[in-house]
């Protein structure tokens, strides 16, 4: 057939000289006269996406003398009837367009959401399936929207599936294939009902009636399709119209000229050129028949640049004319070709991010000059864009933010999270810090509430569940304001009556303005989604609103993110007949699936001369400098994954195209960008910590360069060194150990016997809480954790040993089952702690652990101090045993409950660990008044873990009591001393069990740092 095809080679501005060509009379035919600034309206130019659209109307304005009228531009991947079909005669294919409308991506979804889940019901009778809550429903529908959207692009035949029904398939694809057919004929029948068609279908037909149509009427005004490889088949086949037409032309991208017969007959779905092949083959003609529309004639360094690029794509079948090639292009030419590309190779994508956003910064330097940085990798582009902040440089990433990453987004999946966890610690805390976070208050005021809450109420033990558990946690805080309990922060006794009156009335106020998705969330059993929808929105733009506002001002709404929200949130309103019925907890986890796919795309640039590209919008764009990053195996090319609908096999049997094809699309992407003038290619050495592969183009412009010399190196390593250098000082100075010297007047004239055991061991414990009075700060809503146990314990055992008797094991359960109280919401410590307390007080009962037949005195939780003379004045030391008995003989026990580990004998005579040692000594000395002077016959430990053995009882036989006494009082007295020196510094870790043991103040102490030096110093 006869078709007017023509390609401008990669490397020229593709839009520029398409304009330039229509200008100059050039297309739609060579030796067409000129158009005149009226006539150009006439024309028609069909474009691959709305972006190159807006860029060649710039184009075109740029390139006239005055003011013209601009031909009529249409998107050929986003198509419109009323654009594509304008002037159209009334026909029979419209008619049907305008009475069935697509249907919408989110309707669609949900549609296939509940028949997934209606399938999945059904097989729930005679297999445990895999998917249980309606977001993982979504998922799997949005893999189905996706195969359907496939079907229809290469306009398979569904009828085929019944092809497969006879194959011997593994259970998953069975399942799957039942599901397909099951689909095949329920959503046809569905959309027939509801009088719509879906998108794909919808846009073929439109295709297909304005192929249709030119070629009926075959139109006086010329028709010019150009940059788009034909990769769906009802575009091809309106290329194929429009090449055929008297006034029509077809303008390629990057046709490759170079590539010789035999490596083109064997391009795979994988290679770039494999799309044009199919293309021209569609149309009719070969590659000889297609002219190009260079406008300046062929730049040498242009043309070896797209030889090169060629030879580096070239087909895996063929790589044996590697040699050849590379001696056609000759040194000369070669480095011509080389000439404008650099490596950039980094540790990691942070250093990779930064050393683009330099690239990109040095570009602005140059007056006019243009960055452009292309990826599929949208974190990656992120991150450039968050470094490019650095120096004020906002830069608009076009291919959008994904609506669940923007602030209003976050903000309103916080209230729904806040409110199914029942008010739990981090979300809550999230919520109430968020930016958005009002609640009919200031701003700062609801900072300073959130913080007095967070230290009140939500700091060391978890309240319970429910905006009831925090009623009960603020009131604790209250009712102990005078002493707060140990795991809570000191905050809370610095508090006003004003400011807990304050607080409570802020908790009021946020279970009110929330209390209405919370009802909901209160009922058992699925709910109406609706009314879970409309509660969620009106929770969310209450807790957004500050003060004195309305919801039309309110932040929740505002800019590009909340305009975008609002609008899914108002479809999800109007489809809310579609949604599948949700229980309160699905609702949240819901609603973040739906998500997933939207983004938010900023209406106007924001910067004139930096633009971040996906690949779709990087086709036909032109920059002066253009980086080519995230160039890993995986990222680009993308893997090659096949949906959880059909395996490779299925989709062969299908006609379908091999996952290969996108890998194939992304190629062409890469070798069009790659052929601009100055071009960088970018990747990283490690991701998120995990190594990973170069690109396969990076490796085979390596292996094709590998056999040469003279050949310039690539790698331009300036920039991963400067992006190092930001964040480091020039000289690395390694701290050393911590080695504080406060003045005696500053040190501590008093501490516990458990102190002491703190100061041997890690002085500097002791200079942070007694001398600086930094208190570790209380995880945040933590579980109960074995200090909590022991204290439990001890409390029993305070309280039932008391007096001379001996206690029985009821009386133990009794007072156990009063202190356990305490931790009632908690099922954990009803779980697992009550069964252990009571095997280890059955224990304590059977081993005659508590039996006081032979005791006159027993004394529980009794506390005592002696005062030490030392240098620097009177030293008080400070003891509460957990039981002494005074014996019937005159001597007595020291005994200590521990629910852990127990120490040796060895640690306590090396006096690492004193305590009862030292108690030993203060109770020979008189200090515990209530018992009086005494002497010691035993040191005891008890341990009291419940498990098995439910305990261990064991006496100290190191030594003899007293001199284990005299020795560790005699050991204190040296360590006061030595400390009362002001040149003695409170050293960090002095004696720690093991390197890896994590102490409160290590982090104070920068203990990972000089540790990291001091193990590198005494390596050899």
């Amino acid at each position: 057939m006869r078709a007017n095809v023509f390609s401008i080679p990669s490397g020229e501005p593709f839009l520029k000289s398409l304009a330039s060509a229509v200008l100059s009379g050039t297309l739609p035919q060579p030796g067409t006269e000129r158009p005149d600034p009226v006539g150009l309206s006439d024309y028609r130019i069909l474009l691959p996406t709305r972006r190159a659209v807006r860029s060649l109307s710039e184009v075109f304005l740029g390139l006239s003398n005055g003011a013209q009228l601009l031909p009529h531009m249409t998107p050929l991947g986003d198509v419109d009837e009323d654009e594509l079909l304008l002037g159209a005669s009334p026909s029979s294919e419209l008619g049907e367009l305008e009475q069935k409308p697509a249907i919408s991506q989110l309707d669609r979804r949900l549609i296939l959401t509940g028949l997934i889940l209606d399938w999945v019901a059904q097989k729930r009778e005679t297999r445990q399936p895999s998917i249980h809550t309606p977001a993982q429903a979504a998922i799997l529908a949005a893999d189905l929207a996706r195969l359907i959207d496939m079907f229809d692009t290469e306009q398979a035949d569904w009828n085929a599936l019944e092809t497969l029904v006879d194959q011997e398939l593994s259970g998953h694809w069975d399942d799957a294939l039942s599901f397909l057919n099951l689909l095949r004929e329920t959503l046809p029948e569905l959309l027939e009902t509801r009088g719509l068609i879906n998108p794909i279908a919808r846009r073929n037909l439109l295709l297909a009636a304005e192929a249709a149509r030119l070629e009926r009427d075959a139109l006086d005004r010329p028709v010019i399709a150009a940059g788009s490889t034909g990769s769906i088949p009802a575009t091809a086949n309106l290329l194929r119209v429009v090449a055929g037409l008297p006034n029509g032309a077809l303008v390629l991208p990057g046709l490759d000229t170079h590539l010789d017969d035999d490596a083109w007959a064997c391009l795979g779905p994988d290679h770039p050129q494999y799309g044009l092949k199919q293309l021209l083959e569609r149309i009719g003609i070969s590659r000889a028949d297609v002219r190009d529309l260079s406008q300046a004639g062929p730049c040498a360094a242009a043309v070896a640049r797209s030889n090169f690029l060629s030879e580096v794509m070239r087909p895996a079948d063929a790589t044996e004319h590697w040699g050849a090639a590379i001696r056609e292009l000759g040194s000369e030419r070669l480095a011509d070709a080389l000439g404008g590309i650099r490596r950039v190779t980094a540790p990691t994508q942070r250093d990779e991010a930064l050393a683009i956003a330099l690239i990109m910064r040095n570009a602005l330097d140059i007056p006019g000059r243009t960055a452009a940085l292309v990826t599929p990798d949208r974190r990656l582009a992120r991150r450039v864009s968050a470094e490019l902040a650095r120096w004020d440089v906002a830069v608009d990433d076009s291919a959008g933010v994904p609506l669940r990453a923007t602030p209003q987004a976050t903000f309103a999946l916080l209230v729904a999270d806040t409110v199914a966890s029942g008010y739990a610690a981090v979300p809550l805390l999230a919520l109430l810090k968020h930016p958005l976070a009002f609640f009919g208050l200031d701003q700062p005021e609801i900072r300073r509430l959130a913080g007095l809450l967070e230290v009140a109420a939500l700091r060391g033990l978890a309240p319970s569940r429910g905006i009831d558990g925090l009623r009960r946690a603020v009131q604790r805080c209250w009712d102990h304001q005078a002493s707060p309990p140990a795991h809570q922060h000191p905050m809370v006794a610095r508090v006003t009556p004003d400011e807990w009156q304050a607080l409570s009335a802020f908790l009021e106020r946020v279970a009110g303005m929330l209390d209405p998705l919370a009802a909901l969330y209160r009922t058992d059993g699925p709910g109406t989604p609706g009314a879970l929808l409309r509660a969620h929105i009106a929770c969310a733009e209450a807790a957004a609103m500050p003060a004195g506002s309305d919801a039309e001002t309110s932040p929740l709404w505002q800019g590009d993110a909340g305009e975008t929200l609002a609008a899914f949130f108002t479809a999800l309103i109007e489809s809310e007949n579609l949604l599948p019925p949700l229980s309160p907890p699905d609702y949240g986890a819901f609603m973040t699936t739906l998500m997933l796919g939207h983004v938010v795309r900023a209406r106007y640039g924001q910067h004139t001369r930096l633009t971040i590209w996906g690949l779709l919008e990087a086709r036909l764009m032109q920059a002066d400098v253009v980086i080519l990053a995230g160039l890993n195996e995986g990222i680009w090319p993308p893997q090659a994954m096949t949906d959880p609908w059909l395996n490779r096999p299925m989709r062969t049997s299908l006609d379908l195209e091999p996952p290969e094809r996108r890998i194939g699309l992304t190629a062409h992407d890469f070798a069009q960008a790659a052929a601009a003038p100055e071009v960088y290619l970018t990747a990283s050495e490690k991701i998120d910590g995990s190594p990973v592969v170069p690109s396969r183009w990076l490796l085979r412009l390596e292996a094709l360069l590998g056999g040469l010399t003279d050949v310039p190196d690539l790698e331009d390593r300036r920039w991963v060194s400067w992006a190092l250098g930001m964040d480091h000082t020039e000289v690395y100075r390694p701290i050393e150990k911590p080695r504080p010297r406060p003045p005696l007047t500053a040190r501590p004239r008093s501490m516990s016997v458990t102190q002491v055991e703190t100061w041997i061991r890690d002085p500097y414990a002791i200079f942070a809480r007694a001398i600086l009075e930094l208190e570790p700060v209380a995880p945040l809503a933590a579980d109960p954790s074995a200090a909590d146990r022991g204290t439990v314990i001890h409390d029993i055992l305070h309280r039932a040993v008391q007096g001379d008797d001996s206690p029985s094991f009821d009386s133990l359960i009794e007072v156990g089952a009063e202190v356990f109280e305490a931790f009632i919401d908690y099922p954990d410590v009803a779980a697992f702690w009550w069964p252990r307390f009571e095997r280890a007080a059955q224990w304590l009962i059977e081993q005659g652990h508590l039996d006081a037949r032979d005791i006159a005195r027993r004394f529980t939780e009794i506390s005592g101090n002696i005062v030490i003379e030392a240098p620097g004045g009177s030293f008080k030391l400070r003891a509460r045993a957990d039981r002494i008995d005074v014996l019937r003989a005159g001597m007595a026990k020291i005994i200590d409950y521990k629910t852990g580990q127990l120490p040796s004998d060895k640690q306590i005579a090396s006096g690492l660990s004193p305590q009862l040692s030292l108690e030993a000594a203060i109770a020979m000395r008189g200090g515990f008044k209530a018992a009086g002077r005494m002497q010691v016959e035993s040191l005891e430990l008890i341990r009291l873990s419940g498990g098995e053995p439910p305990g261990e009882w064991r006496a100290v036989t190191a030594s003899t009591p007293t001199e284990l006494a005299n020795e560790a009082y005699a050991g204190l007295v040296r360590l006061i001393a030595v400390f009362d020196k002001e040149q003695t510094p409170y050293l960090p870790r002095v004696v720690v069990e093991t390197e890896r043991q994590q102490r409160d103040y290590d982090h104070l102490a920068r203990h990972m740092e000089w540790a990291r030096q001091a193990a590198e110093d005494d390596t050899p």
